[in-house]
């Protein structure tokens, strides 16, 4: 399992008089505060509510944690929350979208003068929670969320290719061409079939590529390396040993135009695997450009992990603009009420 972490920091402030309004309300009211959305989908807001104790005849006042974890299994919390009169670390763990109730403090403290100042000589009392009639709420914390290794799903994808199309490649008895760059690559059409309902439109009689049994791929579109391993992998993932990002990308781009759905699903997990410091620019860019989002997403977790540990990316400036933006737009949300 991978762990990704996603800080948020909220400075809230609410007036003693919206704290009154609630005291003296004899309806079952709340105060909120904005609602948020994560980078990566998370929806959460906060309230402020005054109970009864259980088993003492006394108010006390709630921060209220509310958490939509969307299609996340399960999210992990460390909250810290300070207030001029003291605060809390908590470490919850969320399986579901659910509230969560924290105890701040008894309704009589929140109001209460129970602070003893020496002021001018003399001794004055002032309230610890309420200061300057309002009482500030000091909000940080990290969502921890666990992803499952990118491996895991391909070995999925590898257990569909088995026994399939093994030693087909090597076999011979090949009945189409696909020629790119000057360059004939000698395929068979049920394999191409089988993966592809664009080369099962192109075989049917009649057509061009049918009567001469080849298609021509103009070379400013793939490279003859590209186009041979995209086929390959329609044959067996083992065939092809060693692809680059670039070429992972490519091959991905190729998938698309054919809608060679298998093979593209792998790449883009084998993309997520292969994902570091040395190629998230090149990763990062090819994922926006071919809108591949389980690519993106896992660019955006690792992309938040390495600003949080402070780790310099090298050619960010080469990053998607608009990219940048959201992630920076999103992380450092921090409003104040």
């Amino acid at each position: 399992m991978t762990s990704f972490e996603y800080p948020f920091c909220h400075k809230w402030i609410i007036t003693e008089n919206r704290l009154k309004a609630l005291k003296d309300s004899t309806n079952t009211e709340r105060i909120i505060s904005g609602k948020f959305t994560t980078i990566v989908g998370l929806k959460y807001f906060f309230e402020i509510e005054f109970n009864d104790r259980a088993l003492r005849n006394e108010k006390v006042a709630v921060l209220c944690l509310h958490l939509d974890i969307g299609t996340e299994k399960m999210i992990e919390l460390k909250l810290k929350v300070s207030t001029s009169g003291g605060g809390f670390e908590s470490y919850p763990r969320f399986l579901r979208s659910e509230k969560q109730n924290y105890y701040l403090c008894s309704v009589g403290e929140l109001f209460g003068s129970s602070e003893r100042l020496l002021l001018g000589g003399g001794p004055m009392l002032r309230n610890k929670y309420i200061i300057d009639g309002e009482f500030t709420l000091k909000i940080k914390g990290n969502f921890k969320i666990k992803k499952s290794d990118s491996e895991n799903e391909m070995e999925f994808f590898q257990t569909k290719m088995e026994q399939r199309f093994r030693d087909i490649w090597n076999m011979g008895y090949t009945d189409f061409s696909i020629v790119i760059e000057g360059k004939v690559l000698e395929v068979h059409k049920v394999i191409l079939a089988c993966q592809s309902p664009i080369f099962v439109a192109m075989f049917k009689p009649h057509t061009k590529e049918a009567i001469e049994n080849k298609v021509e791929i103009p070379g400013f579109l793939f490279s003859y390396s590209v186009v041979e391993k995209a086929v390959k992998l329609c044959y067996d993932f083992d065939l092809v040993s060693d692809i680059s990002t670039g070429e992972g990308i490519e091959i991905y781009r190729f998938c698309e135009m054919y809608d060679i759905q298998l093979v593209r699903d792998y790449i883009e997990l084998y993309l997520m695997k292969k994902l570091d410091e040395t190629n998230f620019s090149e990763t990062v860019n090819g994922a926006v450009s071919l809108n591949a989002m389980k690519l993106k997403d896992k660019c955006t977790w690792f992309f938040i992990d390495c600003i949080s540990k402070k780790i310099i990316l090298p050619n960010i400036e080469n990053v998607d603009k608009d990219f940048v933006a959201e992630i920076y737009k999103n992380l450092y949300l921090s409003e104040t009420y």
